[in-house]
């Protein structure tokens, strides 16, 4: 990740940890699950994969590359007491 891509934005009973890395993949080859670091900094965007356009509808902020398997998350601050939706339907 570059040092000039922005830090997650924070919000009143929000955290949002981005850029989890979650597998690696060599080039066309099957995802393999990365372990998980909970003294990692996930205060910045992941790598978005490679697009043919440019990816700017991607907000690239991270650059683009095939060492893209990660993920953004956004989740109250405190524990809803209930299981969430991970995306809700329209």
């Amino acid at each position: 990740m570059t040092a000039t891509a922005p830090k997650a934005p924070t919000a009143p009973g929000v955290r949002s940890p981005w850029g989890i890395p979650y597998a690696t993949a060599e080039r066309l080859g099957r995802p393999v699950l990365v372990d998980f670091y909970p003294d990692r900094p996930c205060d910045r965007k992941g790598i978005v994969s490679v697009q043919p356009d440019g990816g700017d509808w991607l907000e690239a902020d991270s650059g683009m590359g095939e060492d893209c398997l990660n993920l953004n998350v956004w989740a109250p601050e405190e524990p809803a007491g209930k299981a969430l939706p991970v995306a809700r339907p329209r």
